[in-house]
Formats: structure tokens, sequence, C-alpha cells
């Protein structure tokens, strides 16, 4: 593992989250091997099962709860602000600065004058009031397919979680319920909701609909930020591969915003992209 110093990816965050999640009995790769200097790790190697390339409709109730074990345990890590930085409201707006520079300019390439900026900011507001209202816990951050290996062990390996921060805790079971690469039916999605419900120390869950329209904000806010995110990658670096998830990302929003009249408006505008 390759991390060079002045980003946030730092080896000195991956470490001292993996300590943190190992005590916890979160399954994440030994560390064998650390030069600062060189800003290199050499670590286990949990196998080529990526979820991302690996998961069908036959193994998906294996490898979905498989998944749900282990962010509960990460659910479960004290939320020590010396360790875990808060998802605050300063970084959810940097995430809708980002949709707007990389994905409606940039991507889009519109000019200021054909984007919606009200429409835009008033509906990303309403996203997070409901957000930041939901009870907080550590948060993966990107715990979705790309992330998660599955392992001989039938326990489910977890990877790439420097990010880990202190965030509402629907937003990582949005990024397995909301996948890019999988769609799922509403009776798988049911019934690995109610595996979660019944192992999950989280007592503030109420009926299965508020879960529901907890994890949809939440996926809403997740999929404004990876489209901005994505929409960098691609003008920054030239790196044009993940524009192929947009399609995916673009319909789970405008379905979900049409829900709701205070996004019916956003929603409308995000079918420029059709």
């Amino acid at each position: 593992m390759y991390a060079p110093k002045g980003i946030d990816e730092s080896i000195e965050s991956f470490c001292k989250k993996a300590d943190v999640f190992k005590s916890f009995q979160v399954k994440v790769p030994e560390i064998y091997f650390r030069n600062d200097d060189l800003c290199h790790l050499i670590i286990e190697d949990f196998s080529d099962n990526l979820y991302q390339l690996n998961i069908t409709q036959e193994n998906s109730d294996i490898f979905i709860k498989s998944a749900l074990d282990q962010l509960i345990r990460i659910q479960n890590i004290d939320c020590d602000t010396e360790i875990f930085d808060y998802f605050d409201l300063e970084k959810s707006i940097a995430n809708k600065d980002l949709f707007i520079d990389f994905f409606c300019r940039g991507y889009l390439n519109l000019s200021d004058s054909s984007i919606p900026f009200d429409t835009i900011n008033e509906g990303y507001n309403f996203i997070l009031k409901r957000f930041y209202e939901l009870p907080q816990c550590i948060s993966h951050y990107d715990f979705e397919t790309r992330n998660l290996i599955y392992l001989d062990s039938k326990e489910t390996g977890v990877l790439d979680f420097q990010d880990a921060m202190i965030a509402p805790y629907a937003l990582d079971l949005a990024s397995i319920f909301k996948d890019l690469y999988m769609v799922w039916n509403k009776k798988q999605v049911d019934d690995w909701l109610d595996y979660y419900k019944k192992n999950t120390q989280n007592e503030e869950i109420k009926s299965i609909e508020d879960f529901k329209e907890d994890i949809e904000f939440c996926a809403m806010q997740r999929q404004i930020r990876i489209l901005g995110k994505l929409s960098q990658v691609s003008i920054t670096l030239n790196r044009d591969d993940r524009l192929n998830d947009f399609p995916v990302l673009i319909n789970y929003l405008i379905d979900s915003m049409s829900r709701y009249k205070e996004l019916k408006d956003f929603s409308k505008f995000l079918q420029i992209f059709k």
C-alpha cells in the first residue's frame, strides 16, 4: 500500500484506525511493515474475492449479512474525537460545492446561468436537515462493494477505512443498499434490514419505514457527494472509468427525490443527464 504524504488518506490515519478497528474485532488487514519516509505499508493479502466482482443474486444473502456483521462492529466503536473527525456541516457543504463545480460546471458543462443554484441549495439543505437529525456513530464512509472482500473464513474483510469518521448511522447502510453495481429487490433489502435490526445495538431505530427513510436521506447526500467526486477525478486525473457509475447514481437520485415535494425540482434538474 502506498499513501503519499500530504493527503488525508495517510499512513498514520490508516494504522491508527486499523488498531482501533481490530480492538473491536473488525476484520481489517494485519500490518506487517511500515515505512513513513517511503510512504509504504506491507499489509495482509485478503485475496481477490472482492465483493464488487464476485457478488451475485445467488450469493448476495451470505455476502451482505457477513458485511453487516462487520458494519455492526464498526458502529460499536467508541466515538473518540481524538481519532475520528465528525462528518460536520463544513464537510457536507464542501460535498455540495464539489457537485456544483465538477458535476454541473465540469461534467455537464453548464454555465452559471443554467445551474439552478436555489433549487440545489434548498434541496440539499432539506436533505441535510434530516441527515443531521440521525443518531451518530463511527462510519467507514465508503462501505461499498469495492472495499469489501469475502474471505475463506466466511468473514468479510474491510479495506480503505482510513477516512472513517463520526457520521449518521445510516450512511454506511446506504452504501450497501443503494449499491452502485448491483440493484437489490425490495424483498432482499427488507430481509437484510430485519437482520441488521435484530443484531445491532442501535435501539433508536423505530419502524421499518422510518428506517428506510433514514437510509434514503443518507443515500441522497452520499450520491451527490459521489457525483462531484467522480467528476473531479475524471476531469483532474483524466480517469473516466468511474463515469460508468453515473446512470445508476442519477437514477437513484431522481427516484428518491421525486418522492418529496421539497426535492421535486432538484429531481427534474437531474433529468438533464438523460
